[in-house]
């Protein structure tokens, strides 16, 4: 099974989540909070670089040069999700690294007129490394992790609340 970028957000988030993406099983399209998200993505920075790269487990949302540097960015509705975009973010730098390309990342949240720097290093890859092992053990499993140990603060507003609460 691929992990992809959101697979890793979603995996920090709430692994339930992370085993359905994983699984190919698609969250409620309908769902507001998920049309708002697209709505933000597809009408913010439409004049800074190229959007939308997608490479083997990865949909770069934004890519362009600063000077003689590759930046990369991934937009969001919000910082709710903020340290599951980082992890998003650093899993792209890390992937781009392997092939040989060397950039920069920043998390865009333009509701918030925020722009955060993720800079890949060792520490970072290191930690990336340990959670892509643990990923890998819970997208594994045969069933989705147990609702009762994993139920957080984000599941009212999650695309899969119906499949989880059903």
């Amino acid at each position: 099974m691929t992990i992809t970028g959101s697979v890793v957000l979603s995996y920090i988030v709430c692994k339930r989540e992370a085993w359905f993406m994983a699984h190919g099983i698609l969250p409620d399209q309908e769902n507001p909070f998920l049309e708002l998200g697209r709505f933000i993505h597809e009408n913010s920075y439409k004049n800074k670089g190229e959007k939308e790269i997608e490479l083997p487990g990865m949909k770069i949302d934004l890519i362009w040069e600063s000077g003689k540097v590759h930046m990369i960015g991934e937009i969001k509705k919000s910082s709710r999700y903020l340290e599951g975009a980082k992890f998003q973010l650093l899993y792209y730098l890390m992937r781009l690294k392997e092939i040989g390309v060397e950039a920069h990342g920043e998390i865009l949240i333009p509701k918030e007129k925020r722009r955060i720097k993720v800079e890949f290093n060792q520490e970072f890859e290191n930690r990336l490394k340990k959670l892509m092992e643990e990923i890998n053990e819970t997208i594994s499993l045969p069933v989705p992790p147990p609702f009762e140990e994993v139920k957080n603060k984000y599941c009212p507003k999650c695309g899969y609340r119906n499949l989880c609460f059903a």
